[in-house]
């Protein structure tokens, strides 16, 4: 697709790529009437564009993205469609992503929490509104830097789908969700409600306090295949000195079975606030970051 750099689509100006992924790739670009104001605008791969009942269910759902109106949920502006290309426009964030930020620094429980709170609040939001986000992963939370502080988006709602529908997606061979953070049912493609988001925000919660996955191996669908069959590695077992209160949040997020995981995403919110409020001056602003992954194999 990087045939598509300095060119028109769709009213837009296609300037450099900032993103890639199995749906699509991301370019920076500009609204034609509008070129003080930059925006992202996510081409998706041709294969939707020639799929008539994909690109129906893909279009329903774009249109549904679009009434999202959350502070911390990055907005769809548009979507349209040629021949050969489906793309939606997305606001363009001045800033980096959580990806970015854990390779340079470590987040101890209360840094922890400024992340996962407006994460926590969006999701609830989406899934209020019916939507399911089914990727969270730091790749796809971003952090803007502005006057009165650091403000976290939540972007890629358009893999989202509606609990309990079932996913002709997977048909395209195009994975959905990201083996390190997908649910054991999100993995199997069956039963997938709010309770898979709540897994795969535990993930992320896990990831932020100890700078490592709770079950990840080398290659990918071999960690797919450990989501459904392999206990995570428990946080005390990387840090004897993790704080039990945050460890048992953590483990109840990361159940196997959804009916013993926290049933909302506010629920598992305000256990990890709880927890936080149990730790002592010292343990709120340790860093129980682990140098390797001792399980990778």
């Amino acid at each position: 697709m990087d045939e598509l750099q300095g060119t028109e689509l769709g009213g837009y100006w296609i300037g450099h790529p900032i993103g890639r992924g199995g749906f699509g790739r991301v370019y920076q670009g500009y609204a034609l009437d509008n070129l003080n104001k930059p925006v992202a605008i996510k081409v998706l791969h041709p294969d939707f564009a020639q799929d008539e009942a994909l690109l129906r269910r893909f279009l329903r759902e774009i249109r549904l993205m679009e009434s999202l109106n959350h502070p911390n949920i990055i907005p769809i502006l548009g979507h349209g469609r040629t021949d050969k290309y489906l793309y939606f426009v997305m606001a363009l964030i001045n800033g980096t992503t959580l990806e970015n930020l854990l390779e340079r620094q470590s987040f101890t429980p209360r840094l922890a929490w400024r992340i996962l709170r407006p994460l926590a609040e969006a999701l609830n939001y989406g899934h209020s509104q019916g939507i399911l986000h089914r990727d969270v992963k730091p790749g796809n939370v971003f952090i803007e830097r502005k006057s009165d502080g650091e403000h976290v988006y939540l972007g890629d709602f358009g893999l989202g789908k509606h609990p309990g529908v079932d996913d002709s997606l997977t048909g395209t061979g195009i994975s959905i969700g990201t083996p390190e953070y997908m649910s054991p049912e999100a993995v199997q493609g069956t039963d997938i409600g709010p309770e898979s988001d709540v897994y795969s925000l535990t993930v992320l919660a896990y990831e932020l306090l100890l700078k490592a996955l709770p079950i990840q191996k080398k290659a990918r669908h071999h960690t797919a295949i450990a989501q459904l069959h392999e206990a995570p590695v428990t946080p005390s077992a990387r840090r004897p000195d993790f704080p039990p209160a945050l460890e048992e949040v953590l483990l109840k997020g990361l159940a196997k079975q959804k009916q013993d995981r926290y049933p909302t995403i506010q629920a598992f919110g305000n256990a990890f606030f709880a927890a936080l409020k149990q730790l002592s001056a010292q343990e709120i602003e340790q860093d129980y970051a682990v140098d390797a992954d001792p399980q990778a194999s």
